[in-house]
């Protein structure tokens, strides 16, 4: 039981944005299809029927769907603050599945006066009973496909961290070898005038909103330094001035030079750098670059 817990808390990826609504709503559309026709876990009066059951299957998944893709758009625009993929966890991830499925069943309550010939289609009973069938059998397929989910993925980011950490380990010589050859000033031009920046202290820029911090580590003491600036510019800017630099996450490009540890969970890895009481994220999409990164140094 403590291990369920423990694991309702642990990070998760945020799979239901807007870009992503469209081949979700096919895997309802085609899941709860599928289910209903295999399973038939209700108990349904064939006399009651207007259409066959496989037709009316069709009408509860096209239902599904439909209200799977406009709650999420709804969702994501009226609780924005809410989403970021960085504060998102397991548990947040099966109370938005389980307020999804409420509203799936709801929608089915509203279809039965289409598609059954009952005079008490509209009674509270089978309000109850759509809404609480499908938000229970929802809530235990899809809780438990993303607890095992977020194992799976926690298990293949800790290995995949477990072998880069110990290239880190081994390449620290190299690294430190490789900067001193580089230029020790980093140049970077914003609003027409140049900015340098100690390469050996830079430890990674943060963004926040329409400016950036830089952080640096200097004599063991760190210092924040900020500017107006994207974030994609000092991208275009530095990356070029050094292979040690890459951009993990939307709101962070990092030194690898300083990282001092590197950990796995669900949503990616956790980069940590002395002196530094936060992580760093390194992002689904942005592993494959990362790993790069660390292989080639």
């Amino acid at each position: 039981m403590k291990k369920i817990i423990s694991a309702l808390g642990q990070p998760y990826p945020y799979y239901n944005t807007n870009a992503k609504a469209p081949q979700n709503a096919l895997f309802v559309f085609i899941f709860s299809f599928l289910f209903l026709i295999l399973f038939r876990p209700f108990t349904v009066t064939d006399t009651e029927h207007k259409f066959s059951y496989s037709i009316i299957c069709l009408l509860h998944a096209l239902n599904a769907a439909f209200v799977y893709f406009v709650f999420t758009f709804l969702f994501n625009k009226l609780a924005k603050p809410l989403v970021k993929e960085e504060n998102w966890k397991v548990y947040k991830t099966i109370l938005l599945t389980a307020a999804i499925l409420f509203f799936i069943g709801a929608g089915s309550f509203l279809l039965r006066p289409f598609i059954y010939a009952n005079p008490n289609n509209a009674s509270w009973r089978y309000f109850k009973d759509e809404t609480i069938n499908t938000f229970l059998i929802g809530t235990l397929i899809f809780g438990a496909f993303t607890l095992i989910d977020m194992y799976r993925l926690l298990k293949t980011n800790q290995t995949n961290v477990l072998a880069i950490q110990e290239k880190l380990k081994k390449s620290k010589p190299d690294v430190e070898e490789k900067v001193g050859i580089e230029s020790d000033c980093i140049k970077l031009n914003i609003d027409n005038e140049v900015f340098e920046i100690v390469a050996n202290e830079f430890l990674f820029a943060k963004a926040e909103g329409n400016y950036v911090i830089f952080y640096f580590n200097k004599n063991n003491s760190i210092s924040k330094l900020l500017k107006r600036i994207a974030l994609k510019n000092v991208e275009e800017q530095l990356l070029p001035q050094s292979a040690l630099f890459v951009k993990t996450h939307r709101a962070f490009l990092v030194n690898t030079k300083h990282i001092i540890k590197i950990e796995g969970n669900a949503q990616g890895y956790q980069l940590y750098f002395e002196n530094i009481d936060f992580a760093v994220p390194v992002s689904r999409a942005l592993i494959p670059t990362f790993k790069a990164v660390m292989k080639a140094i």
